[in-house]
């Protein structure tokens, strides 16, 4: 069974935890936003359990967008810094790859260790797909494991997934498949006395862009074994 087999079968039952691999996972979270949301905001403290007590966190991401057509990019901040304000932002390397039908896969990559502020340098961790037009019943899956969130130390992020769109000028499916991974140094650029992760924001970085209904969140924590 693969991974993502196993977790999208036991959602209903995660209350209680399960084992995967000799390591436990619990559900800490859920969140179905609503039209017109461009913020979804998960704490430590308003999980079912505390994030001290897991090593890992786990987003399961089902997208939709509110956009008629087109896609929105979403962004992501940790422990509440504001990205376009705060140097306290994420390093990434990011690869991107672009299947349009009809003709070959593009790949694209990307990396930055930026000297600015702004909300670019999260960059777009995911993309979802609008809720109407040849797209309206696809979701855009997105995976984000956080790892070894307690330590005092740099964090490290993993993102995959996958949005069908729509490219207007040729009316031709694309597939955007992406795989990336962030270094998160914390208030000090050094990796020491990093804070633990207590706060995770998904935003809609975009002017104008926003959830659409048919989004599905779920946070899970995974404990050592």
């Amino acid at each position: 069974m693969s991974l993502i087999h196993a977790i999208a079968g036991s959602v209903a039952n995660a209350a209680g935890g399960f084992s995967l691999g000799g390591e436990m996972w619990e559900q800490l979270d859920h969140a179905t936003p609503a039209d017109d949301t461009t913020d979804v905001t998960f704490t430590s403290g308003g999980s079912a359990s505390a994030w001290s007590g897991y090593r890992d966190l786990f987003f399961y991401i089902a997208g939709k967008s509110e956009q008629s057509t087109g896609e929105t990019p979403i962004c992501f901040e940790l422990n509440g810094y504001d990205l376009a304000t705060s140097s306290n932002r994420q390093y990434y390397n990011y690869r991107f790859n672009n299947g349009v039908k009809g003709s070959s896969f593009t790949n694209f990559e990307y990396s930055n260790i930026p000297a600015g502020t702004g909300s670019q340098y999260s960059q777009n961790f995911a993309w979802v797909a609008g809720v109407s037009g040849d797209f309206s019943g696809v979701h855009c899956n997105t995976l984000f494991t956080l790892f070894d969130i307690n330590n005092n130390k740099t964090k490290y992020m993993r993102v995959s997934g996958y949005t069908p769109g729509l490219d207007t000028s040729t009316s031709a499916q694309n597939v955007h498949d992406y795989e990336g991974i962030w270094t998160w140094y914390g208030t000090g650029g050094k990796n020491s006395s990093v804070p633990a992760i207590t706060q995770v924001n998904f935003f809609c970085k975009e002017s104008g862009h926003e959830w659409g209904d048919g989004t599905v969140i779920s946070l899970f924590g995974i404990k050592d074994a």
